[in-house]
């Protein structure tokens, strides 16, 4: 349902969805945060990955790539420079994906 909302241009319904849900690993956490990508809500988007930090979920390499393409939107250097340091520091190989945030 999550991705359908959210596809849908629903982003709401997506919260809704994804609040709702007792036990989200980071596949869920991920199809939120490109919910919030394709729908150009990038200050959500900064917000939601650090809300994803907080719990102490790993990142993987496409929502790093979404968030420093979000952290650029919203003019974040702060956050876009502490991913880029995160991501040297635990050498998440740079990919394409990732060069080109």
């Amino acid at each position: 349902m999550l991705p359908l909302y959210a596809k849908c241009g629903c982003i709401t319904h997506a919260h809704d969805f994804f609040n709702g849900l007792m036990d989200k690993d980071t596949q869920t956490w991920e199809l939120m945060v490109e919910g919030c990508k394709e729908n150009g809500l990038w200050s959500e988007l900064v917000i939601l990955v650090g809300d994803m930090v907080s719990k102490g979920l790993t990142l993987n390499k496409h929502i790093c790539s979404m968030f420093l393409t979000a952290c650029a939107r919203v003019s974040s250097l702060c956050n876009g420079m502490k991913m880029h340091a995160c991501v040297i520091e635990h050498d998440n190989s740079m990919d394409m994906d990732m060069m080109s945030s």
